[in-house]
């Protein structure tokens, strides 16, 4: 498998891990799917005690493992926008991943909660971008890191 390819999976892996495990972390009404339309509601967190209990029981398997790890490793802004790039590019998507660039960027914050990164009160702490090509130019930056880190793996275990 070539270093692109396996950067391209890491990052799949790292959105879905991402994105299944989000009912753990956001307000989502009792019976929802958690593939609303837009942010949750407010209120006391509530979670379907099944899909509940299956996260808490949940281990990660080793590619899981391995994604998250070599992903943490860039600057979190970067993997912001390198998940946000991929989610939209994915044809899987649709919904909150299907809006333009500027209306992600208007929700920032949102998006980022989504993701589980912790965003501040009102702000996101490092996570603004100012224009729809600044997100893209970052997510290159990130992927480019993550290229690179395979490499550099690569080489250490030939």
């Amino acid at each position: 498998m070539d270093t692109n390819t396996l950067a391209r999976l890491l990052i799949d892996i790292e959105s879905n891990r991402r994105l299944d495990t989000r009912h753990m972390r956001m307000d989502l009404p009792s019976g929802s799917s958690g593939i609303g339309e837009g942010p949750p509601s407010t209120g006391p967190k509530q979670c379907e005690p099944l899909l509940l209990a299956y996260y808490q029981n949940h281990n990660m398997n080793e590619m899981e493992v391995a994604a998250e790890f070599l992903l943490a490793k860039i600057p979190s802004r970067q993997l912001l926008a390198v998940l946000i790039k991929h989610l939209k590019e994915d044809r899987r998507r649709s919904g909150i991943w299907a809006q333009k660039y500027s209306d992600i960027r208007a929700e920032i914050g949102f998006y980022a909660r989504t993701l589980g990164f912790e965003v501040g009160c009102g702000r996101c702490l490092g996570f603004e971008f100012e224009t729809d090509a600044s997100i893209k130019s970052c997510a290159g930056r990130g992927e480019r890191n993550i290229l690179h880190m395979i490499e550099q793996m690569s080489e250490a275990l030939i």
